[in-house]
């Protein structure tokens, strides 16, 4: 999705997930619907559930105040 193959770069798309499920987390998101569950979304908390489990937590949540803010560069780990 947000790789170019074609020179040399592949897994982009896992990065760009990452960094979204962080920026979510800093600003206080309760739910990300990630379509389906993998082993690497689990690793960020991913759980599978049924549609109406999800639907029930959407409601639970829907007047929680979350902005989505900018986005904000990532400290070097140098």
């Amino acid at each position: 999705m947000f790789s170019r193959p074609d020179l040399g770069g592949r897994d982009a798309s896992k990065v760009c997930l990452a960094r979204t499920i962080l920026h979510c987390r800093a600003r206080g998101f309760t739910l990300l619907d990630t379509q389906m569950w993998s082993e690497h979304l689990a690793t960020f908390g991913c759980e599978e559930m049924a549609a109406a489990e999800y639907q029930k937590l959407l409601e639970q949540h829907r007047d929680d105040v979350c902005e989505w803010g900018a986005l904000t560069s990532m400290p070097s780990s140098s």
